[in-house]
């Protein structure tokens, strides 16, 4: 910090910040130098927090990839969070502030926030660490158990369920940066509204251009459709806003800081009356403030003829302060103009006497001669906006805790009554042979879980009494667990142009290995890549019911084109010639058992549907069931499984929010409890007198050095 005097300018020149008057320096640092390193200190930990919490959802990620290296997010949605989240934090590191400059500058022990390094070090940070770690848990948890026991919703897939992830990420980062944020003003506000709106600018343009993102073409529309997205858009934030409340809550009640007691006396009104006391009678219009307030007033203030002003250059380039003198001064509290509009005036006038009766020309010369360094006055500019400042003490915790409670109890309730509601048959009929025989005698007919084994390569027929209702329509699903569908080079050897229309000999020879673009005879296969040739082709069959693999009722949205050159192109084998039992020559990559099989699941499982039954089904009537199983599982040990579903079941869902409902209301009598028993009051340090924080002991020090100087 440089200071311009008569010694010269070679300080300034050299420095980092410089200032007219040494006396400035107090506000420099009390004052801005408190409210950046804060301000700093925030940005740099929401910064590490947002990327921990990326890094460990693509730790947790792998567990379900098979340790395969796939990224949770695509390329593009991993490129994007940053150009969407740093809005917030921004606006936090620009305008916030804990205290007032009149509060900082009143109490300056509030600087020892920096000069120790109380917001920035290594408890900081291992403590930034554990709640990355808890929030991701969340998200990761919520998004485990949304997805239930089958894809039912047709959410699973790994795009879909990607975006759901991505915009419960951006949901909890924005509430994290306006919870970490202590003054709220119209600049916080409309950074939060331009970051959902780069967020949904983004979504639909990435998932409604076909040309550059075919494997998302549609993605947003369906996904928002589905209430599981919106479910877990409510849970997650809503559950990471607890954790951080009642932990934000003990910390304030049992250790507050010097800035908590100041804030919360500012807010309930006690300390803002002191501070009117002190301006109006110790601080005379004409006189500065005291050089310091490290100690008290009575030892350093003196009224001195000196003159106060806002800004750093008080006075114009060239004018000496004597001339000055007869125009008085404001409190520097004000940061108002006044003064320098006073010194235009002074010099104008100035210049006219000094002219005498020459010309206007000569006047204005005169006067346009003197430079003004004067600053912007504008609320921005001075950080004068019009702000809001909230106190969390027991009455928002315990609101909050009840609401949210309640919210979560509401939501487990619904999806319980759903799952009850649904009807489901499922038939395991193949996996481990000898896993599949001990399951067979505890698994088998226990409520609608039936084991009606059929070993692949294999036909099977079986006469079973259905043992619960089915009205239609009756979705049909087929599970392979565990399957990783999701394993980066199984996933990454999808040729999307070959699915929308296109031959593409070049992405093709780039993405599919020989012996999934080859046949043995040398014919190309098309479509080529791990996931083409691996199709699931086991079929099913219900006597006198027939199942539609087509239906338009089927949960599948997405749509595949054949190439122009479809049929007519030599020394190709298509793809109904290799999977004749899961399309046909006329659909070819159009059929709908095909389209949802190109879609990989997120989770470590193929769960995919099959096809709908529109003729009811009765509880206690017998069927004959024909499972012709050939997509082998032997050699990976995986199970099969076939499920007829009316309306969908999510018991593990609907106790994990019920069970948050509890412990929200679990909060809730805690944060009562401590209110009646060994609460602290507002604005107070807990066990005041035994142990008197330094800034109350200077306030009483100056009530009574400021009684004794107006006696």
């Amino acid at each position: 910090v440089g200071v311009s005097g008569k010694e010269g300018r070679q300080a300034v020149n050299a420095a980092d910040f410089s200032i007219a008057q040494f006396r400035f320096l107090e506000r420099l640092l009390v004052v801005h130098g408190r409210w950046d390193y804060r301000r700093t200190c925030k940005f740099i930990l929401y910064t590490f927090w947002k990327n921990a919490i990326i890094t460990m959802l693509l730790f947790y990620y792998t567990f379900f990839s098979g340790y395969s290296g796939t990224c949770m997010f695509t390329s593009t949605v991993w490129t994007s969070f940053s150009m969407i989240l740093f809005w917030p934090i921004i606006a936090t590191g620009l305008f916030d502030r804990d205290v007032t400059d009149e509060q900082a500058i009143r109490f300056p022990a509030l600087y020892e926030t920096g000069r120790l390094g109380l917001d920035l070090n290594l408890s900081k940070m291992i403590e930034m660490l554990l709640s990355a770690f808890v929030h991701s848990l969340v998200i990761m948890t919520v998004a485990v158990v949304s997805v239930g026991d089958l894809d039912i919703g047709a959410t699973g897939s790994y795009y879909s369920f990607s975006f759901m992830i991505f915009s419960w990420v951006v949901l909890t980062m924005n509430y994290r940066a306006t919870f970490i944020t202590t003054t709220y003003n119209w600049v916080f506000v409309a950074s939060l509204g331009v970051s959902f709106f780069t967020y949904v600018l983004f979504v639909v343009l990435y998932s409604d251009l076909p040309s550059f993102f075919p494997e998302v073409y549609g993605l947003a529309f369906h996904v928002t459709q589905r209430p599981l997205f919106w479910m877990g858009t409510l849970a997650v934030p809503l559950l990471a806003m607890m954790i951080d409340m009642f932990k934000a809550y003990l910390m304030l009640e049992f250790f507050p800081d010097t800035r908590d007691l100041i804030l919360e006396r500012s807010v309930k009104g006690g300390l803002s009356g002191q501070l009117r006391k002190v301006k109006s009678e110790i601080l005379p219009p004409t006189s500065s403030p005291s050089r310091s307030i490290l100690v008290p007033r009575s030892h350093s203030w003196q009224p001195t003829p000196s003159l106060s002003s806002s800004f750093a250059f008080s006075y114009p380039e060239g004018t000496k302060k004597t001339n000055l003198r007869s125009m008085g001064s404001r409190s520097h509290f004000k940061r108002d103009t006044s003064f320098l509009d006073q010194v235009e005036r002074h010099l104008g006038d100035t210049s006219v006497i000094s002219s005498g009766d020459d010309s206007d020309a000569a006047s204005t010369a005169s006067t346009a001669s003197v430079k003004f360094n004067r600053p912007s006055t504008t609320p921005f500019a001075q950080q004068t906006m019009k702000s809001v400042q909230f106190v969390l003490d027991w009455k928002v915790v315990f609101a909050s805790s009840s609401a949210i409670g309640l919210l979560f109890l509401c939501m487990g309730l619904g999806t319980l009554f759903v799952s009850i509601s649904a009807s489901q048959i499922r038939i395991l009929y193949d996996g481990p042979h000898e896993k599949i025989k001990a399951r067979s005698s505890s698994w088998a007919f226990m409520g609608q879980n039936m084991v009606l084994p059929c070993h692949a390569p294999g036909e099977c027929t079986y006469s079973l009494e259905l043992p619960a209702d089915l009205e239609p329509p009756i979705q049909v699903y087929y599970e392979v667990k565990p399957f990783w569908q999701n394993y980066f080079s199984y996933m990454s050897s999808v040729v999307h142009p070959q699915l929308h229309g296109h031959m593409a000999p070049e992405e093709a020879s780039r993405r599919c290995s020989k012996e999934s673009r080859w046949t043995a005879s040398g014919e190309e296969i098309f479509p080529c890549g791990l996931i083409a040739t691996s199709v699931f082709n086991d079929t099913f069959e219900i006597q006198d019911v027939p199942i539609d693999t087509e239906s338009e009722q089927m949960p599948v949205w997405r749509n595949f084109q054949n190439p122009p050159e479809y049929l007519k192109k030599p020394n190709i084998s298509w793809l109904y010639e290799r999977y004749p039992t899961t399309t046909s020559r006329e659909l070819g990559v159009q059929s709908k058992r095909f389209i949802a099989w190109m879609l990989p699941n997120f989770l470590n499982r193929a769960s995919k549907p099959y096809g709908v039954i529109s003729t009811p089904l009765k509880k206690g009537q017998i069927v004959d069931l024909k499972i012709n199983s050939r997509f082998p599982v032997a050699a990976s040990g995986a199970w099969k499984t076939v499920l007829l579903t009316r309306g969908t079941q999510n018991y593990v869902l609907a106790v994990v929010l019920l069970v948050s409902g509890g412990l929200c209301f679990c909060l809730a009598c805690a944060v009562w409890s401590i209110h009646l028993f060994c609460a602290r009051e507002l604005g107070s340090a807990r066990g005041r007198r035994r142990s008197w924080p330094r800034w109350q002991r200077w306030e009483e020090q100056s009530q009574t050095s400021s009684g004794s100087e107006s006696a």
